[in-house]
């Protein structure tokens, strides 16, 4: 017995919210069929005189279940031409019985599709053949419900059996694949409802950027979390402006890292430098000890010292014991007097050692030849290195100047 199988993919072409939406489905299959060495082999391809009539039956269950709706019709097919590979592709709804007259509040439940062979010229196979199985209907062809909403409708699109609820693609490359707009609230919302979901994710290939945030006058990416991060990130971060507020240094701390972190704010150095600071009261032989953090010297090396007297000059205060066992000795000072201390360690932790402070780095092909800031060194600003491709860089400008020239003319509209 020859086993006949098609394959299918679904399109649903509609139209504007509030225009005629064109009730068809792009439908495109295979046939091919099971042979006697039990290999796919496609059907006999068609000539410009031949063709297969086949018919599309609409059931809401995968098996059994109830018939919901047939095209064209129970007695008549739908012609349909093969390549050599068997593809073929036809319109559903045009020739024949439109699909608006079939019930599209059907589209809210799930549907499965079966084709009838009635006749065709492959030899290999007996006449009229109801393809074994079911396929069902995937999410896109039940956007065909959105085709009567009116611009206030609030509409929900769930996704019954596919890996996205909505999928947006633009074949132009200038085009958006998607785009959300709202006049006071959000234009696209994303929600992940699970502990590992994600509300809204971004990838790109090759160069591109995964999510793009864009402000003409306020923030182009806000981020906000209760009990966790803002923002995190894996990898480097650029930055071309200004960063503003505390900037801390948050790694593992060294005491008990498994469970406890340590926070420092940022220092600007060739090195990873961490500063210290304070000020002790001298004892009657004119000499102190001032303790450091029980962390101390499990974050630090390499130990550097100032001493400044306070209130009365103090040219012979000095350092009698470096730092040992997180703790150093100031001398030579007046009796009762005060000294303004300050040390200084370069960050000896196990991040700080993987990772060293490379201070002078070659650039990297991408930004050879170009410059962070091109205008001080005489340079033209397409000089400049980009955080973001030049493409995402164009669609900014054009937003731009079409922001200007709308200002303009409401200004001019004015007078």
């Amino acid at each position: 017995m020859k086993t006949f199988f098609t394959l299918i993919t679904f399109i649903l072409f509609f139209g504007i919210l509030n225009a005629q939406v064109p009730k068809k489905i792009t439908y495109q299959g295979t046939l091919a069929y099971l042979n006697t060495q039990g290999k796919m082999k496609p059907v006999k391809a068609t000539t410009a005189t031949t063709s297969y009539n086949v018919r599309f039956n609409f059931y809401d269950a995968s098996t059994s279940g109830t018939l919901m709706y047939q095209y064209p019709s129970p007695s008549t097919g739908k012609s349909v031409k093969t390549d050599k590979n068997g593809l073929y592709t036809i319109i559903l709804g045009e020739n024949g019985t439109a699909l608006g007259d079939f019930d599209l509040s059907q589209f809210t439940i799930p549907l499965w599709v079966q084709v009838t062979i009635l006749s065709g010229p492959e030899t290999k196979i007996s006449y009229p053949y109801t393809v074994p199985g079911r396929v069902q209907l995937t999410t896109v062809p039940y956007a065909a419900v959105a085709s009567d909403l009116s611009s206030t409708a609030n509409v929900s699109i769930t996704s019954l059996y596919a890996t996205q609820g909505i999928k947006a693609s633009n074949e132009d490359p200038n085009g958006d694949g998607l785009l959300g707009e709202s006049q006071s609230a959000a234009g696209v919302v994303g929600h992940g409802l699970s502990v590992n979901a994600t509300g809204v994710f971004g990838y790109a290939d090759n160069e591109g950027v995964g999510v793009v945030g864009y402000s003409w006058d306020n923030i182009g990416v806000n981020g906000f979390s209760h009990d966790s991060y803002a923002g995190y990130f894996f990898g480097d971060v650029f930055i071309t402006g200004t960063l503003n507020g505390h900037t801390p240094l948050l790694i593992d701390h060294p005491l008990d890292p498994a469970n406890q972190t340590l926070t420092h704010s940022f220092v600007e150095s060739s090195e990873m430098m961490n500063v210290y600071n304070g000020n002790v009261l001298l004892d009657a032989s004119g000499s102190a000890i001032v303790t450091m953090p029980d962390w101390f010297e499990l974050l630090n090396t390499d130990f550097r010292y100032q001493l400044t007297s306070l209130g009365a000059p103090g040219p012979n205060l000095y350092i009698a014991e470096e730092i040992t066992k997180n703790t150093f000795k100031i001398a030579g000072g007046t009796p009762g007097g005060k000294v303004s201390w300050q040390v200084t360690g370069v960050r000896n932790d196990p991040y700080a050692r993987a990772h060293p402070a490379q201070v002078e780095q070659i650039k990297n092909d991408r930004e050879r030849g170009k410059y962070y800031s091109p205008e001080l060194y005489n340079q033209p600003e397409e000089k400049k290195i980009e955080a973001i491709p030049h493409s995402i860089k164009t669609m900014i400008e054009q937003e731009e100047r079409f922001r200007i020239s709308q200002s303009t003319y409401k200004q001019s509209d004015k007078h």
